[in-house]
């Protein structure tokens, strides 16, 4: 493994550690998109999910591919840290991933 490589891992590391700790509250309307990328190569996707008013990334998740479970990954962590009766509304484009999702989060919450 190079030094760039080590590196970088290891910064994603303490980056993601932080941002799960420092996150915040989230606003009631949030949109989610994925986008393939390529990881050292790989084909991969990256789901993010976008506060309205703030802004701001509320979640990531990168896997390799657009199924439901990294999409209800990614959409968990964007509500997770939500007040206990907040309504989130998640604003999402076609693919059928994001529905399968919402629904699974519904029964859970």
């Amino acid at each position: 493994m190079s030094v760039d490589r080590n590196y970088a891992q290891t910064s994603a590391y303490y980056a993601h550690q932080f941002n799960l700790t420092h996150k915040g509250e989230v606003d009631d309307r949030q949109a989610g998109d994925e986008a393939y990328i390529k990881i050292s190569g790989k084909n991969a996707y990256v789901f993010f999910v976008i506060s309205e008013k703030n802004r701001k990334i509320t979640a990531y998740h990168t896997d390799n591919n657009r199924g439901t479970l990294p999409a209800t990954a990614a959409m968990s962590e964007a509500i997770r840290t939500s007040k206990p009766n907040q309504k989130i509304i998640l604003v999402t484009d076609g693919n059928p991933s994001y529905p399968a999702g919402i629904h699974f989060l519904s029964t859970c919450r």
